[in-house]
């Protein structure tokens, strides 16, 4: 997960992403529970990335669970507002 989060901000290679991840090391391991502040150097990061990780399964695992929060925020959204939208008055901001 620390992978696709490096690759969402931006980071292209191995050691973009071991860079990134280093310098968020200490919330990435209050996010993730991790028992350990340490992250991956860049040389593990492109051997899982070269031989660990299909590209395709990693494409449709990220776009299975942003389907799910998209599909999940519009939910919680039509049950706040019984499937109606609310007044323009309110959605400008008068």
């Amino acid at each position: 997960m620390v992978g696709v989060l490096a690759k969402l901000a931006g980071q292209e290679s191995s050691s973009g992403m071991a860079h990134w991840a280093k310098l968020r090391r200490h919330e990435l391991s209050q996010l993730f529970h991790l028992k350990r502040e340490s992250m991956p150097n860049y040389s593990t990061w492109s051997r899982v990335l070269g031989h660990g990780v299909e590209p395709h399964e990693v494409e449709e695992r990220v776009g299975q669970f942003f389907a799910q929060a998209l599909s999940l925020t519009l939910y919680i959204s039509n049950a706040l507002t019984d499937g109606q939208r609310p007044p323009l008055k309110s959605r400008v901001g008068y």
